[in-house]
């Protein structure tokens, strides 16, 4: 490829060495015609072709031929001819010589010819008494114009287009029209043409662009000519690599060293494995690597590892890959910053030195690190005096010096600063009250923002109040928890907190209200427990332990009964319900009921008759009332208090005349009349009658209530 550029280069010399030369200037002479000429074969000279260089109209015609076989001493005569009347065809012509010598050229002033007819042009070639002519060629010499092939300056590919630029030719200065010839360079294509027109002026580059894959590689070269002219020759054959289309990759790492405040960096770059090489060409790097932002960047080329020391500062590193023909998309990518903090604290006021190689970084303490800030080397006192010019008060800053020495750039001190101090303009956010007792709690709370502290916090001040008192306590700065004892039980409390600085407390945070627990009982309570307890429970199983004694007894030992005589008790008479209860007497909640069967003969004495009577209670002293031994007073007989079930026998008894029911006190009593000789009563509990028929009788129906 290259030589093919070399030779279209010394070709072109060459033919201008020989027209400033002079050698070939041919002179015109009448034309000179020989009959015994050989008609075209190998000797005879071949490839003529007449035209000018430029477009300018003084320019001069260059007429060249290439020779035929190697003769000795042959000598050229370049003849041309044209037409005396313009469209006769037997029209009488006029004909001119140049006699060329040994010369293959003959630089023809423009002065000497026709150039806007047509012209019929040959060369004889004049070898001992043999001449040898070429083949006629005709041409309009004022359209004969045909450049020098271009020198492809630069090719340049993006986004998927290829971009040739080479310059005019020298004194030119109109456009042209090109001709762009591209291939794979897989070889497996054949040549594929595009055309583009360049614009006029005589100092701009003429460029064509064509679309091409953007993956691939392709091989190019260009031809040019006037737009009423002949096609130069091509130019020398360039290949375009594929274009870079992705950025590169960069893998980097930082390792501490010995040296405080240096760290070393690698950096290794690629286009990763996705991009094949072969079809980039030759791929470069450039390495731009800013170690301070006060240092100009550091450039490094071509290597894909590097390793170099840093600061602690942030690093910032900018890599573009490119070949003959594209280059990649930057990248930039910042290696973070070390934390400050990491490194000595000082205060600036206490120093003294004056060298002229320190760095000064700051940056708002509200803000990241990658918004810093930087002063030019310098002496370090002046550079402090003019960053206070530029920083604002009540705000905190950070100020980091990084020191140039002799291997390199190195972090060497940090500190916090303020311009001026004031007062905290918050109060601490999200105050809460946790872990409450009878007698402590705990309060927690958020720090005051770094934006909101105007200056160095010193302690948080808590205050609490809360019967009847308050208190106030201090904790350091960086605490943001504490817990009260001693708080008396079951009462309000409120908090609130203020952070302080060496000016003074700022504003509160919002007050929080809580309340203590209920205390555990005192000693005079937990006395007066122990004696009513254990007397409540002593009861209670007294109480449990009778009952269960009742029923037991109840259930399993019942009472034998114990009447009084062994006879039968007969009732000889049936009082009236008058002389069975006085007057003062009540009888509560009783029920005498006869049940009568439908029959009118008595039933077996199954068939009972049940008779229920109620406790009777006596309001006076009577001897006529029930006995606390059973005996029912006037009733003519005796019941034994133990005795808990006696037959009775009533003797059949009339009533003289059928009386209407009575009432006496609450109760009401009734029945009617019966045939009955005798009843048999069951007596149960003092309370509880069942009476049994003992022989067959008319009743009627009849109840005591």
């Amino acid at each position: 490829m290259k030589a093919v550029f070399v030779f279209t280069v010394l070709a072109v010399v060459l033919v201008q060495a020989q027209w400033k030369g002079g050698s070939n200037n041919c002179k015109k002479t009448a034309g000179i015609f020989h009959h015994n000429v050989t008609a075209v074969s190998p000797e005879a000279p071949f490839g003529l072709r007449c035209f000018t260089k430029q477009t300018d109209p003084n320019a001069k015609f260059i007429c060249a031929w290439e020779r035929g076989e190697p003769k000795t001493n042959t000598t050229y005569n370049l003849h041309y001819c044209f037409s005396v009347e313009d469209g006769v065809e037997m029209a009488e012509k006029e004909c001119y010589t140049f006699p060329a010598q040994n010369f293959t050229s003959c630089l023809l002033h423009r002065n000497t010819l026709v150039t806007k007819k047509s012209t019929t042009w040959w060369v004889d070639a004049h070898s001992g008494n043999a001449i040898y002519r070429s083949a006629n060629i005709s041409m309009t010499l004022e359209h004969a114009i045909k450049y020098d092939p271009p020198v492809i300056e630069e090719v340049s590919r993006s986004s998927g287009f290829c971009t040739l630029k080479w310059s005019k030719q020298e004194g030119e200065d109109m456009g042209s029209l090109n001709e762009i010839q591209f291939r794979n360079i897989s070889g497996d294509q054949q040549w594929q043409n595009v055309t583009c027109e360049t614009k006029d002026g005589i100092y701009v580059k003429e460029e064509c662009s064509l679309e091409l894959q953007q993956h691939m590689a392709y091989e190019v070269h260009v031809r040019r000519k006037a737009k009423r002219g002949i096609w130069s020759e091509w130019s020398q054959t360039l290949m375009a690599p594929a274009e870079i289309c992705d950025p590169p990759e960069v893998q980097w790492s930082t390792k501490s060293i010995a040296e405080k405040g240096v760290r070393l960096l690698s950096i290794e770059v690629s286009l990763g494995p996705a991009v094949q090489s072969k079809l980039l060409g030759d791929v470069m790097y450039n390495v731009s690597v800013i170690k301070v932002p006060c240092e100009e960047a550091v450039l490094l080329t071509n290597n894909t590892m590097h390793v170099l020391n840093v600061s602690e500062s942030a690093v910032n590193i900018s890599v573009i890959a490119f070949n003959n023909v594209s280059q990649s998309p930057l990248i930039h990518i910042t290696v973070p910053a070390s934390d400050p903090r990491d490194f000595h604290p000082e205060n600036f006021q206490n120093l003294t030195i004056r060298k002229k190689n320190y760095c000064l970084e700051w940056y708002d303490a509200t803000k990241t690190r990658e918004n810093s800030s930087w002063t030019k080397p310098g002496d370090l006192t002046l550079l402090i005096k003019n960053v206070n010019a530029w920083i604002e008060d009540n705000k905190l800053y950070r100020l980091i010096v990084h020191y140039h020495g002799k291997n390199g750039w190195r972090t060497k001190w940090y500190w916090e600063y303020y311009k001026t101090e004031g007062t905290p303009s918050n109060g601490p956010r999200n105050v809460s009250v946790s872990n409450i007792t009878a007698n402590s709690a705990s309060i927690k709370w958020d720090h005051i923002p770094i934006a909101q502290r105007q200056g160095f916090l010193q302690h948080y001040v808590i205050n609490i109040t809360g019967g009847h008192h308050t208190a106030q306590v201090e904790v350091t700065a960086s605490e943001t928890n504490y817990t009260f004892t001693n708080l008396k039980a079951t009462t309000a409390y409120e908090v609130w907190i203020a952070g302080k600085t060496r000016i003074g407390n700022g504003k509160q945070s919002e007050v929080t209200q809580f309340s203590t627990l209920q205390g555990p009982p005192s000693k005079d309570q937990n006395l007066v427990l122990w004696i009513i307890a254990p007397t409540v429970i002593l009861l209670l199983l007294f109480t449990g332990l009778r009952f269960a004694v009742k029923r037991f007894k109840t259930a399993l030992l019942p009472a034998v009964p114990s009447p009084v005589s062994t006879e039968a008790l007969t009732i000889t008479y049936m009082k009236t319900k008058k002389e069975m209860l006085p007057e003062k007497e009540e009888v509560h909640v009783g029920n005498l009921e006869v049940i009568q069967e439908k029959s009118p003969r008595c039933h077996p004495l199954e068939d009972v008759d049940l008779l229920e009577l109620c406790e009777i209670q006596t309001f006076e002293e009577e001897t006529d009332t029930l006995s606390e031994t059973g005996c029912l007073a006037d009733s003519g007989f005796l019941v034994s208090p133990n005795y808990k079930r006696q037959m009775l026998n009533f003797p059949a008894v009339e009533p003289e005349e059928e009386e209407e029911p009575t009432e006496q006190s609450e109760n009401i009593i009734s029945y009617g009349k019966t045939t009955c000789e005798a009843l048999t009563p069951t007596y149960k509990n003092s309370l509880v009658f069942d009476i049994e028929s003992k022989q067959d009788c008319d009743q009627e129906s009849s109840s005591v209530l």
